[in-house]
């Protein structure tokens, strides 16, 4: 078994651009959400295909009443050939207030690459946006779709002596994501940190877990959350069946936890 799905793009191969849309499920994760300064503290559960997934994304043109959507497309599968009818403006041209449907082709935005996977949260100093994390810990999809961070997780995860998943699939490190600067200025920050043993609580909430999640349902913009279907299928590349994204609540993860102040706690 492997962290990366077999036709995982590295960052170092890509160049993209792009911007993106949050939405209203705390079991999403979403690292543009954090300010300047702020951290949040991981450790990565589950490997390909059931907890992994990677591709081609891009967020819809919200319209007519209806919420945008993030659509993911497994990189075997490619993008739909009309992906253009339908993706949204890019930051520039939502800048100028280019209106959609008056928009020319160099207004729209760009598919992103990006690698969606599973993650453990210990509880957070400050749970505004993610009141579940107030009582004990919570498991979250997170998606990296920037080339800085998915490069650090690919250097993090290539020293594999070092960095590894135990039998259970749990990996033996927690890693803290941490944002610097805002605007065009920000830079992300991912550090791993061994973990000696792995705190109880989450090998618990693993077990009890983990067959109830399963990220490929991510491509049919169905819920990961509901676990594996009966019959698995193959993903579904066309409109999905409901509105729905894939990114946390609309608003600022507020976070002061210090690694030191996580420690074990992971309840």
């Amino acid at each position: 078994m492997t962290f990366f799905p077999p036709d995982y793009k590295p960052a170092s191969e890509q160049s993209q651009q792009g911007d993106k849309k949050s939405g209203p499920n705390p079991n999403y994760f979403d690292q543009g959400k954090l300010v300047d300064g702020e951290k949040v503290v991981m450790m990565i559960c589950g490997q390909y295909p059931d907890h992994v997934i990677a591709g081609k994304s891009y967020w819809t043109q919200a319209k007519d009443g209806e919420r945008a959507i993030h659509k993911k497309f497994p990189t075997h599968k490619g993008l739909p050939s009309d992906y253009k009818s339908e993706i949204q403006l890019g930051f520039e041209a939502n800048k100028k207030g280019v209106v959609y449907g008056e928009h020319k082709e160099e207004d729209l935005g760009y598919p992103k690459t990006f690698i969606s996977f599973l993650a453990y949260f210990n509880k957070q100093a400050n749970v505004s946006k993610y009141p579940d994390l107030a009582e004990k810990g919570s498991f979250k999809i997170v998606t990296f779709d920037r080339n800085d961070v998915r490069e650090s997780l690919e250097d993090t995860l290539s020293l594999a002596e070092t960095y590894f998943a135990h039998p259970t699939g749990i990996y033996n490190f927690k890693m803290t994501l941490k944002r610097k600067g805002a605007g065009t200025k920000t830079a992300y920050t991912l550090t791993p940190e061994p973990q000696i043993k792995t705190p109880a609580a989450v090998s618990k909430a693993w077990m009890e877990s983990k067959d109830k999640i399963w990220l490929p349902a991510l491509f049919d913009q169905a819920d990961p959350f509901l676990g594996k279907p009966a019959e698995e299928k193959q993903p579904v590349c066309g409109l999905p069946p409901t509105k729905r994204d894939d990114y946390g609540a609309d608003q600022d993860i507020a976070t002061s936890a210090t690694s030191s102040e996580m420690g074990d706690d992971w309840s």
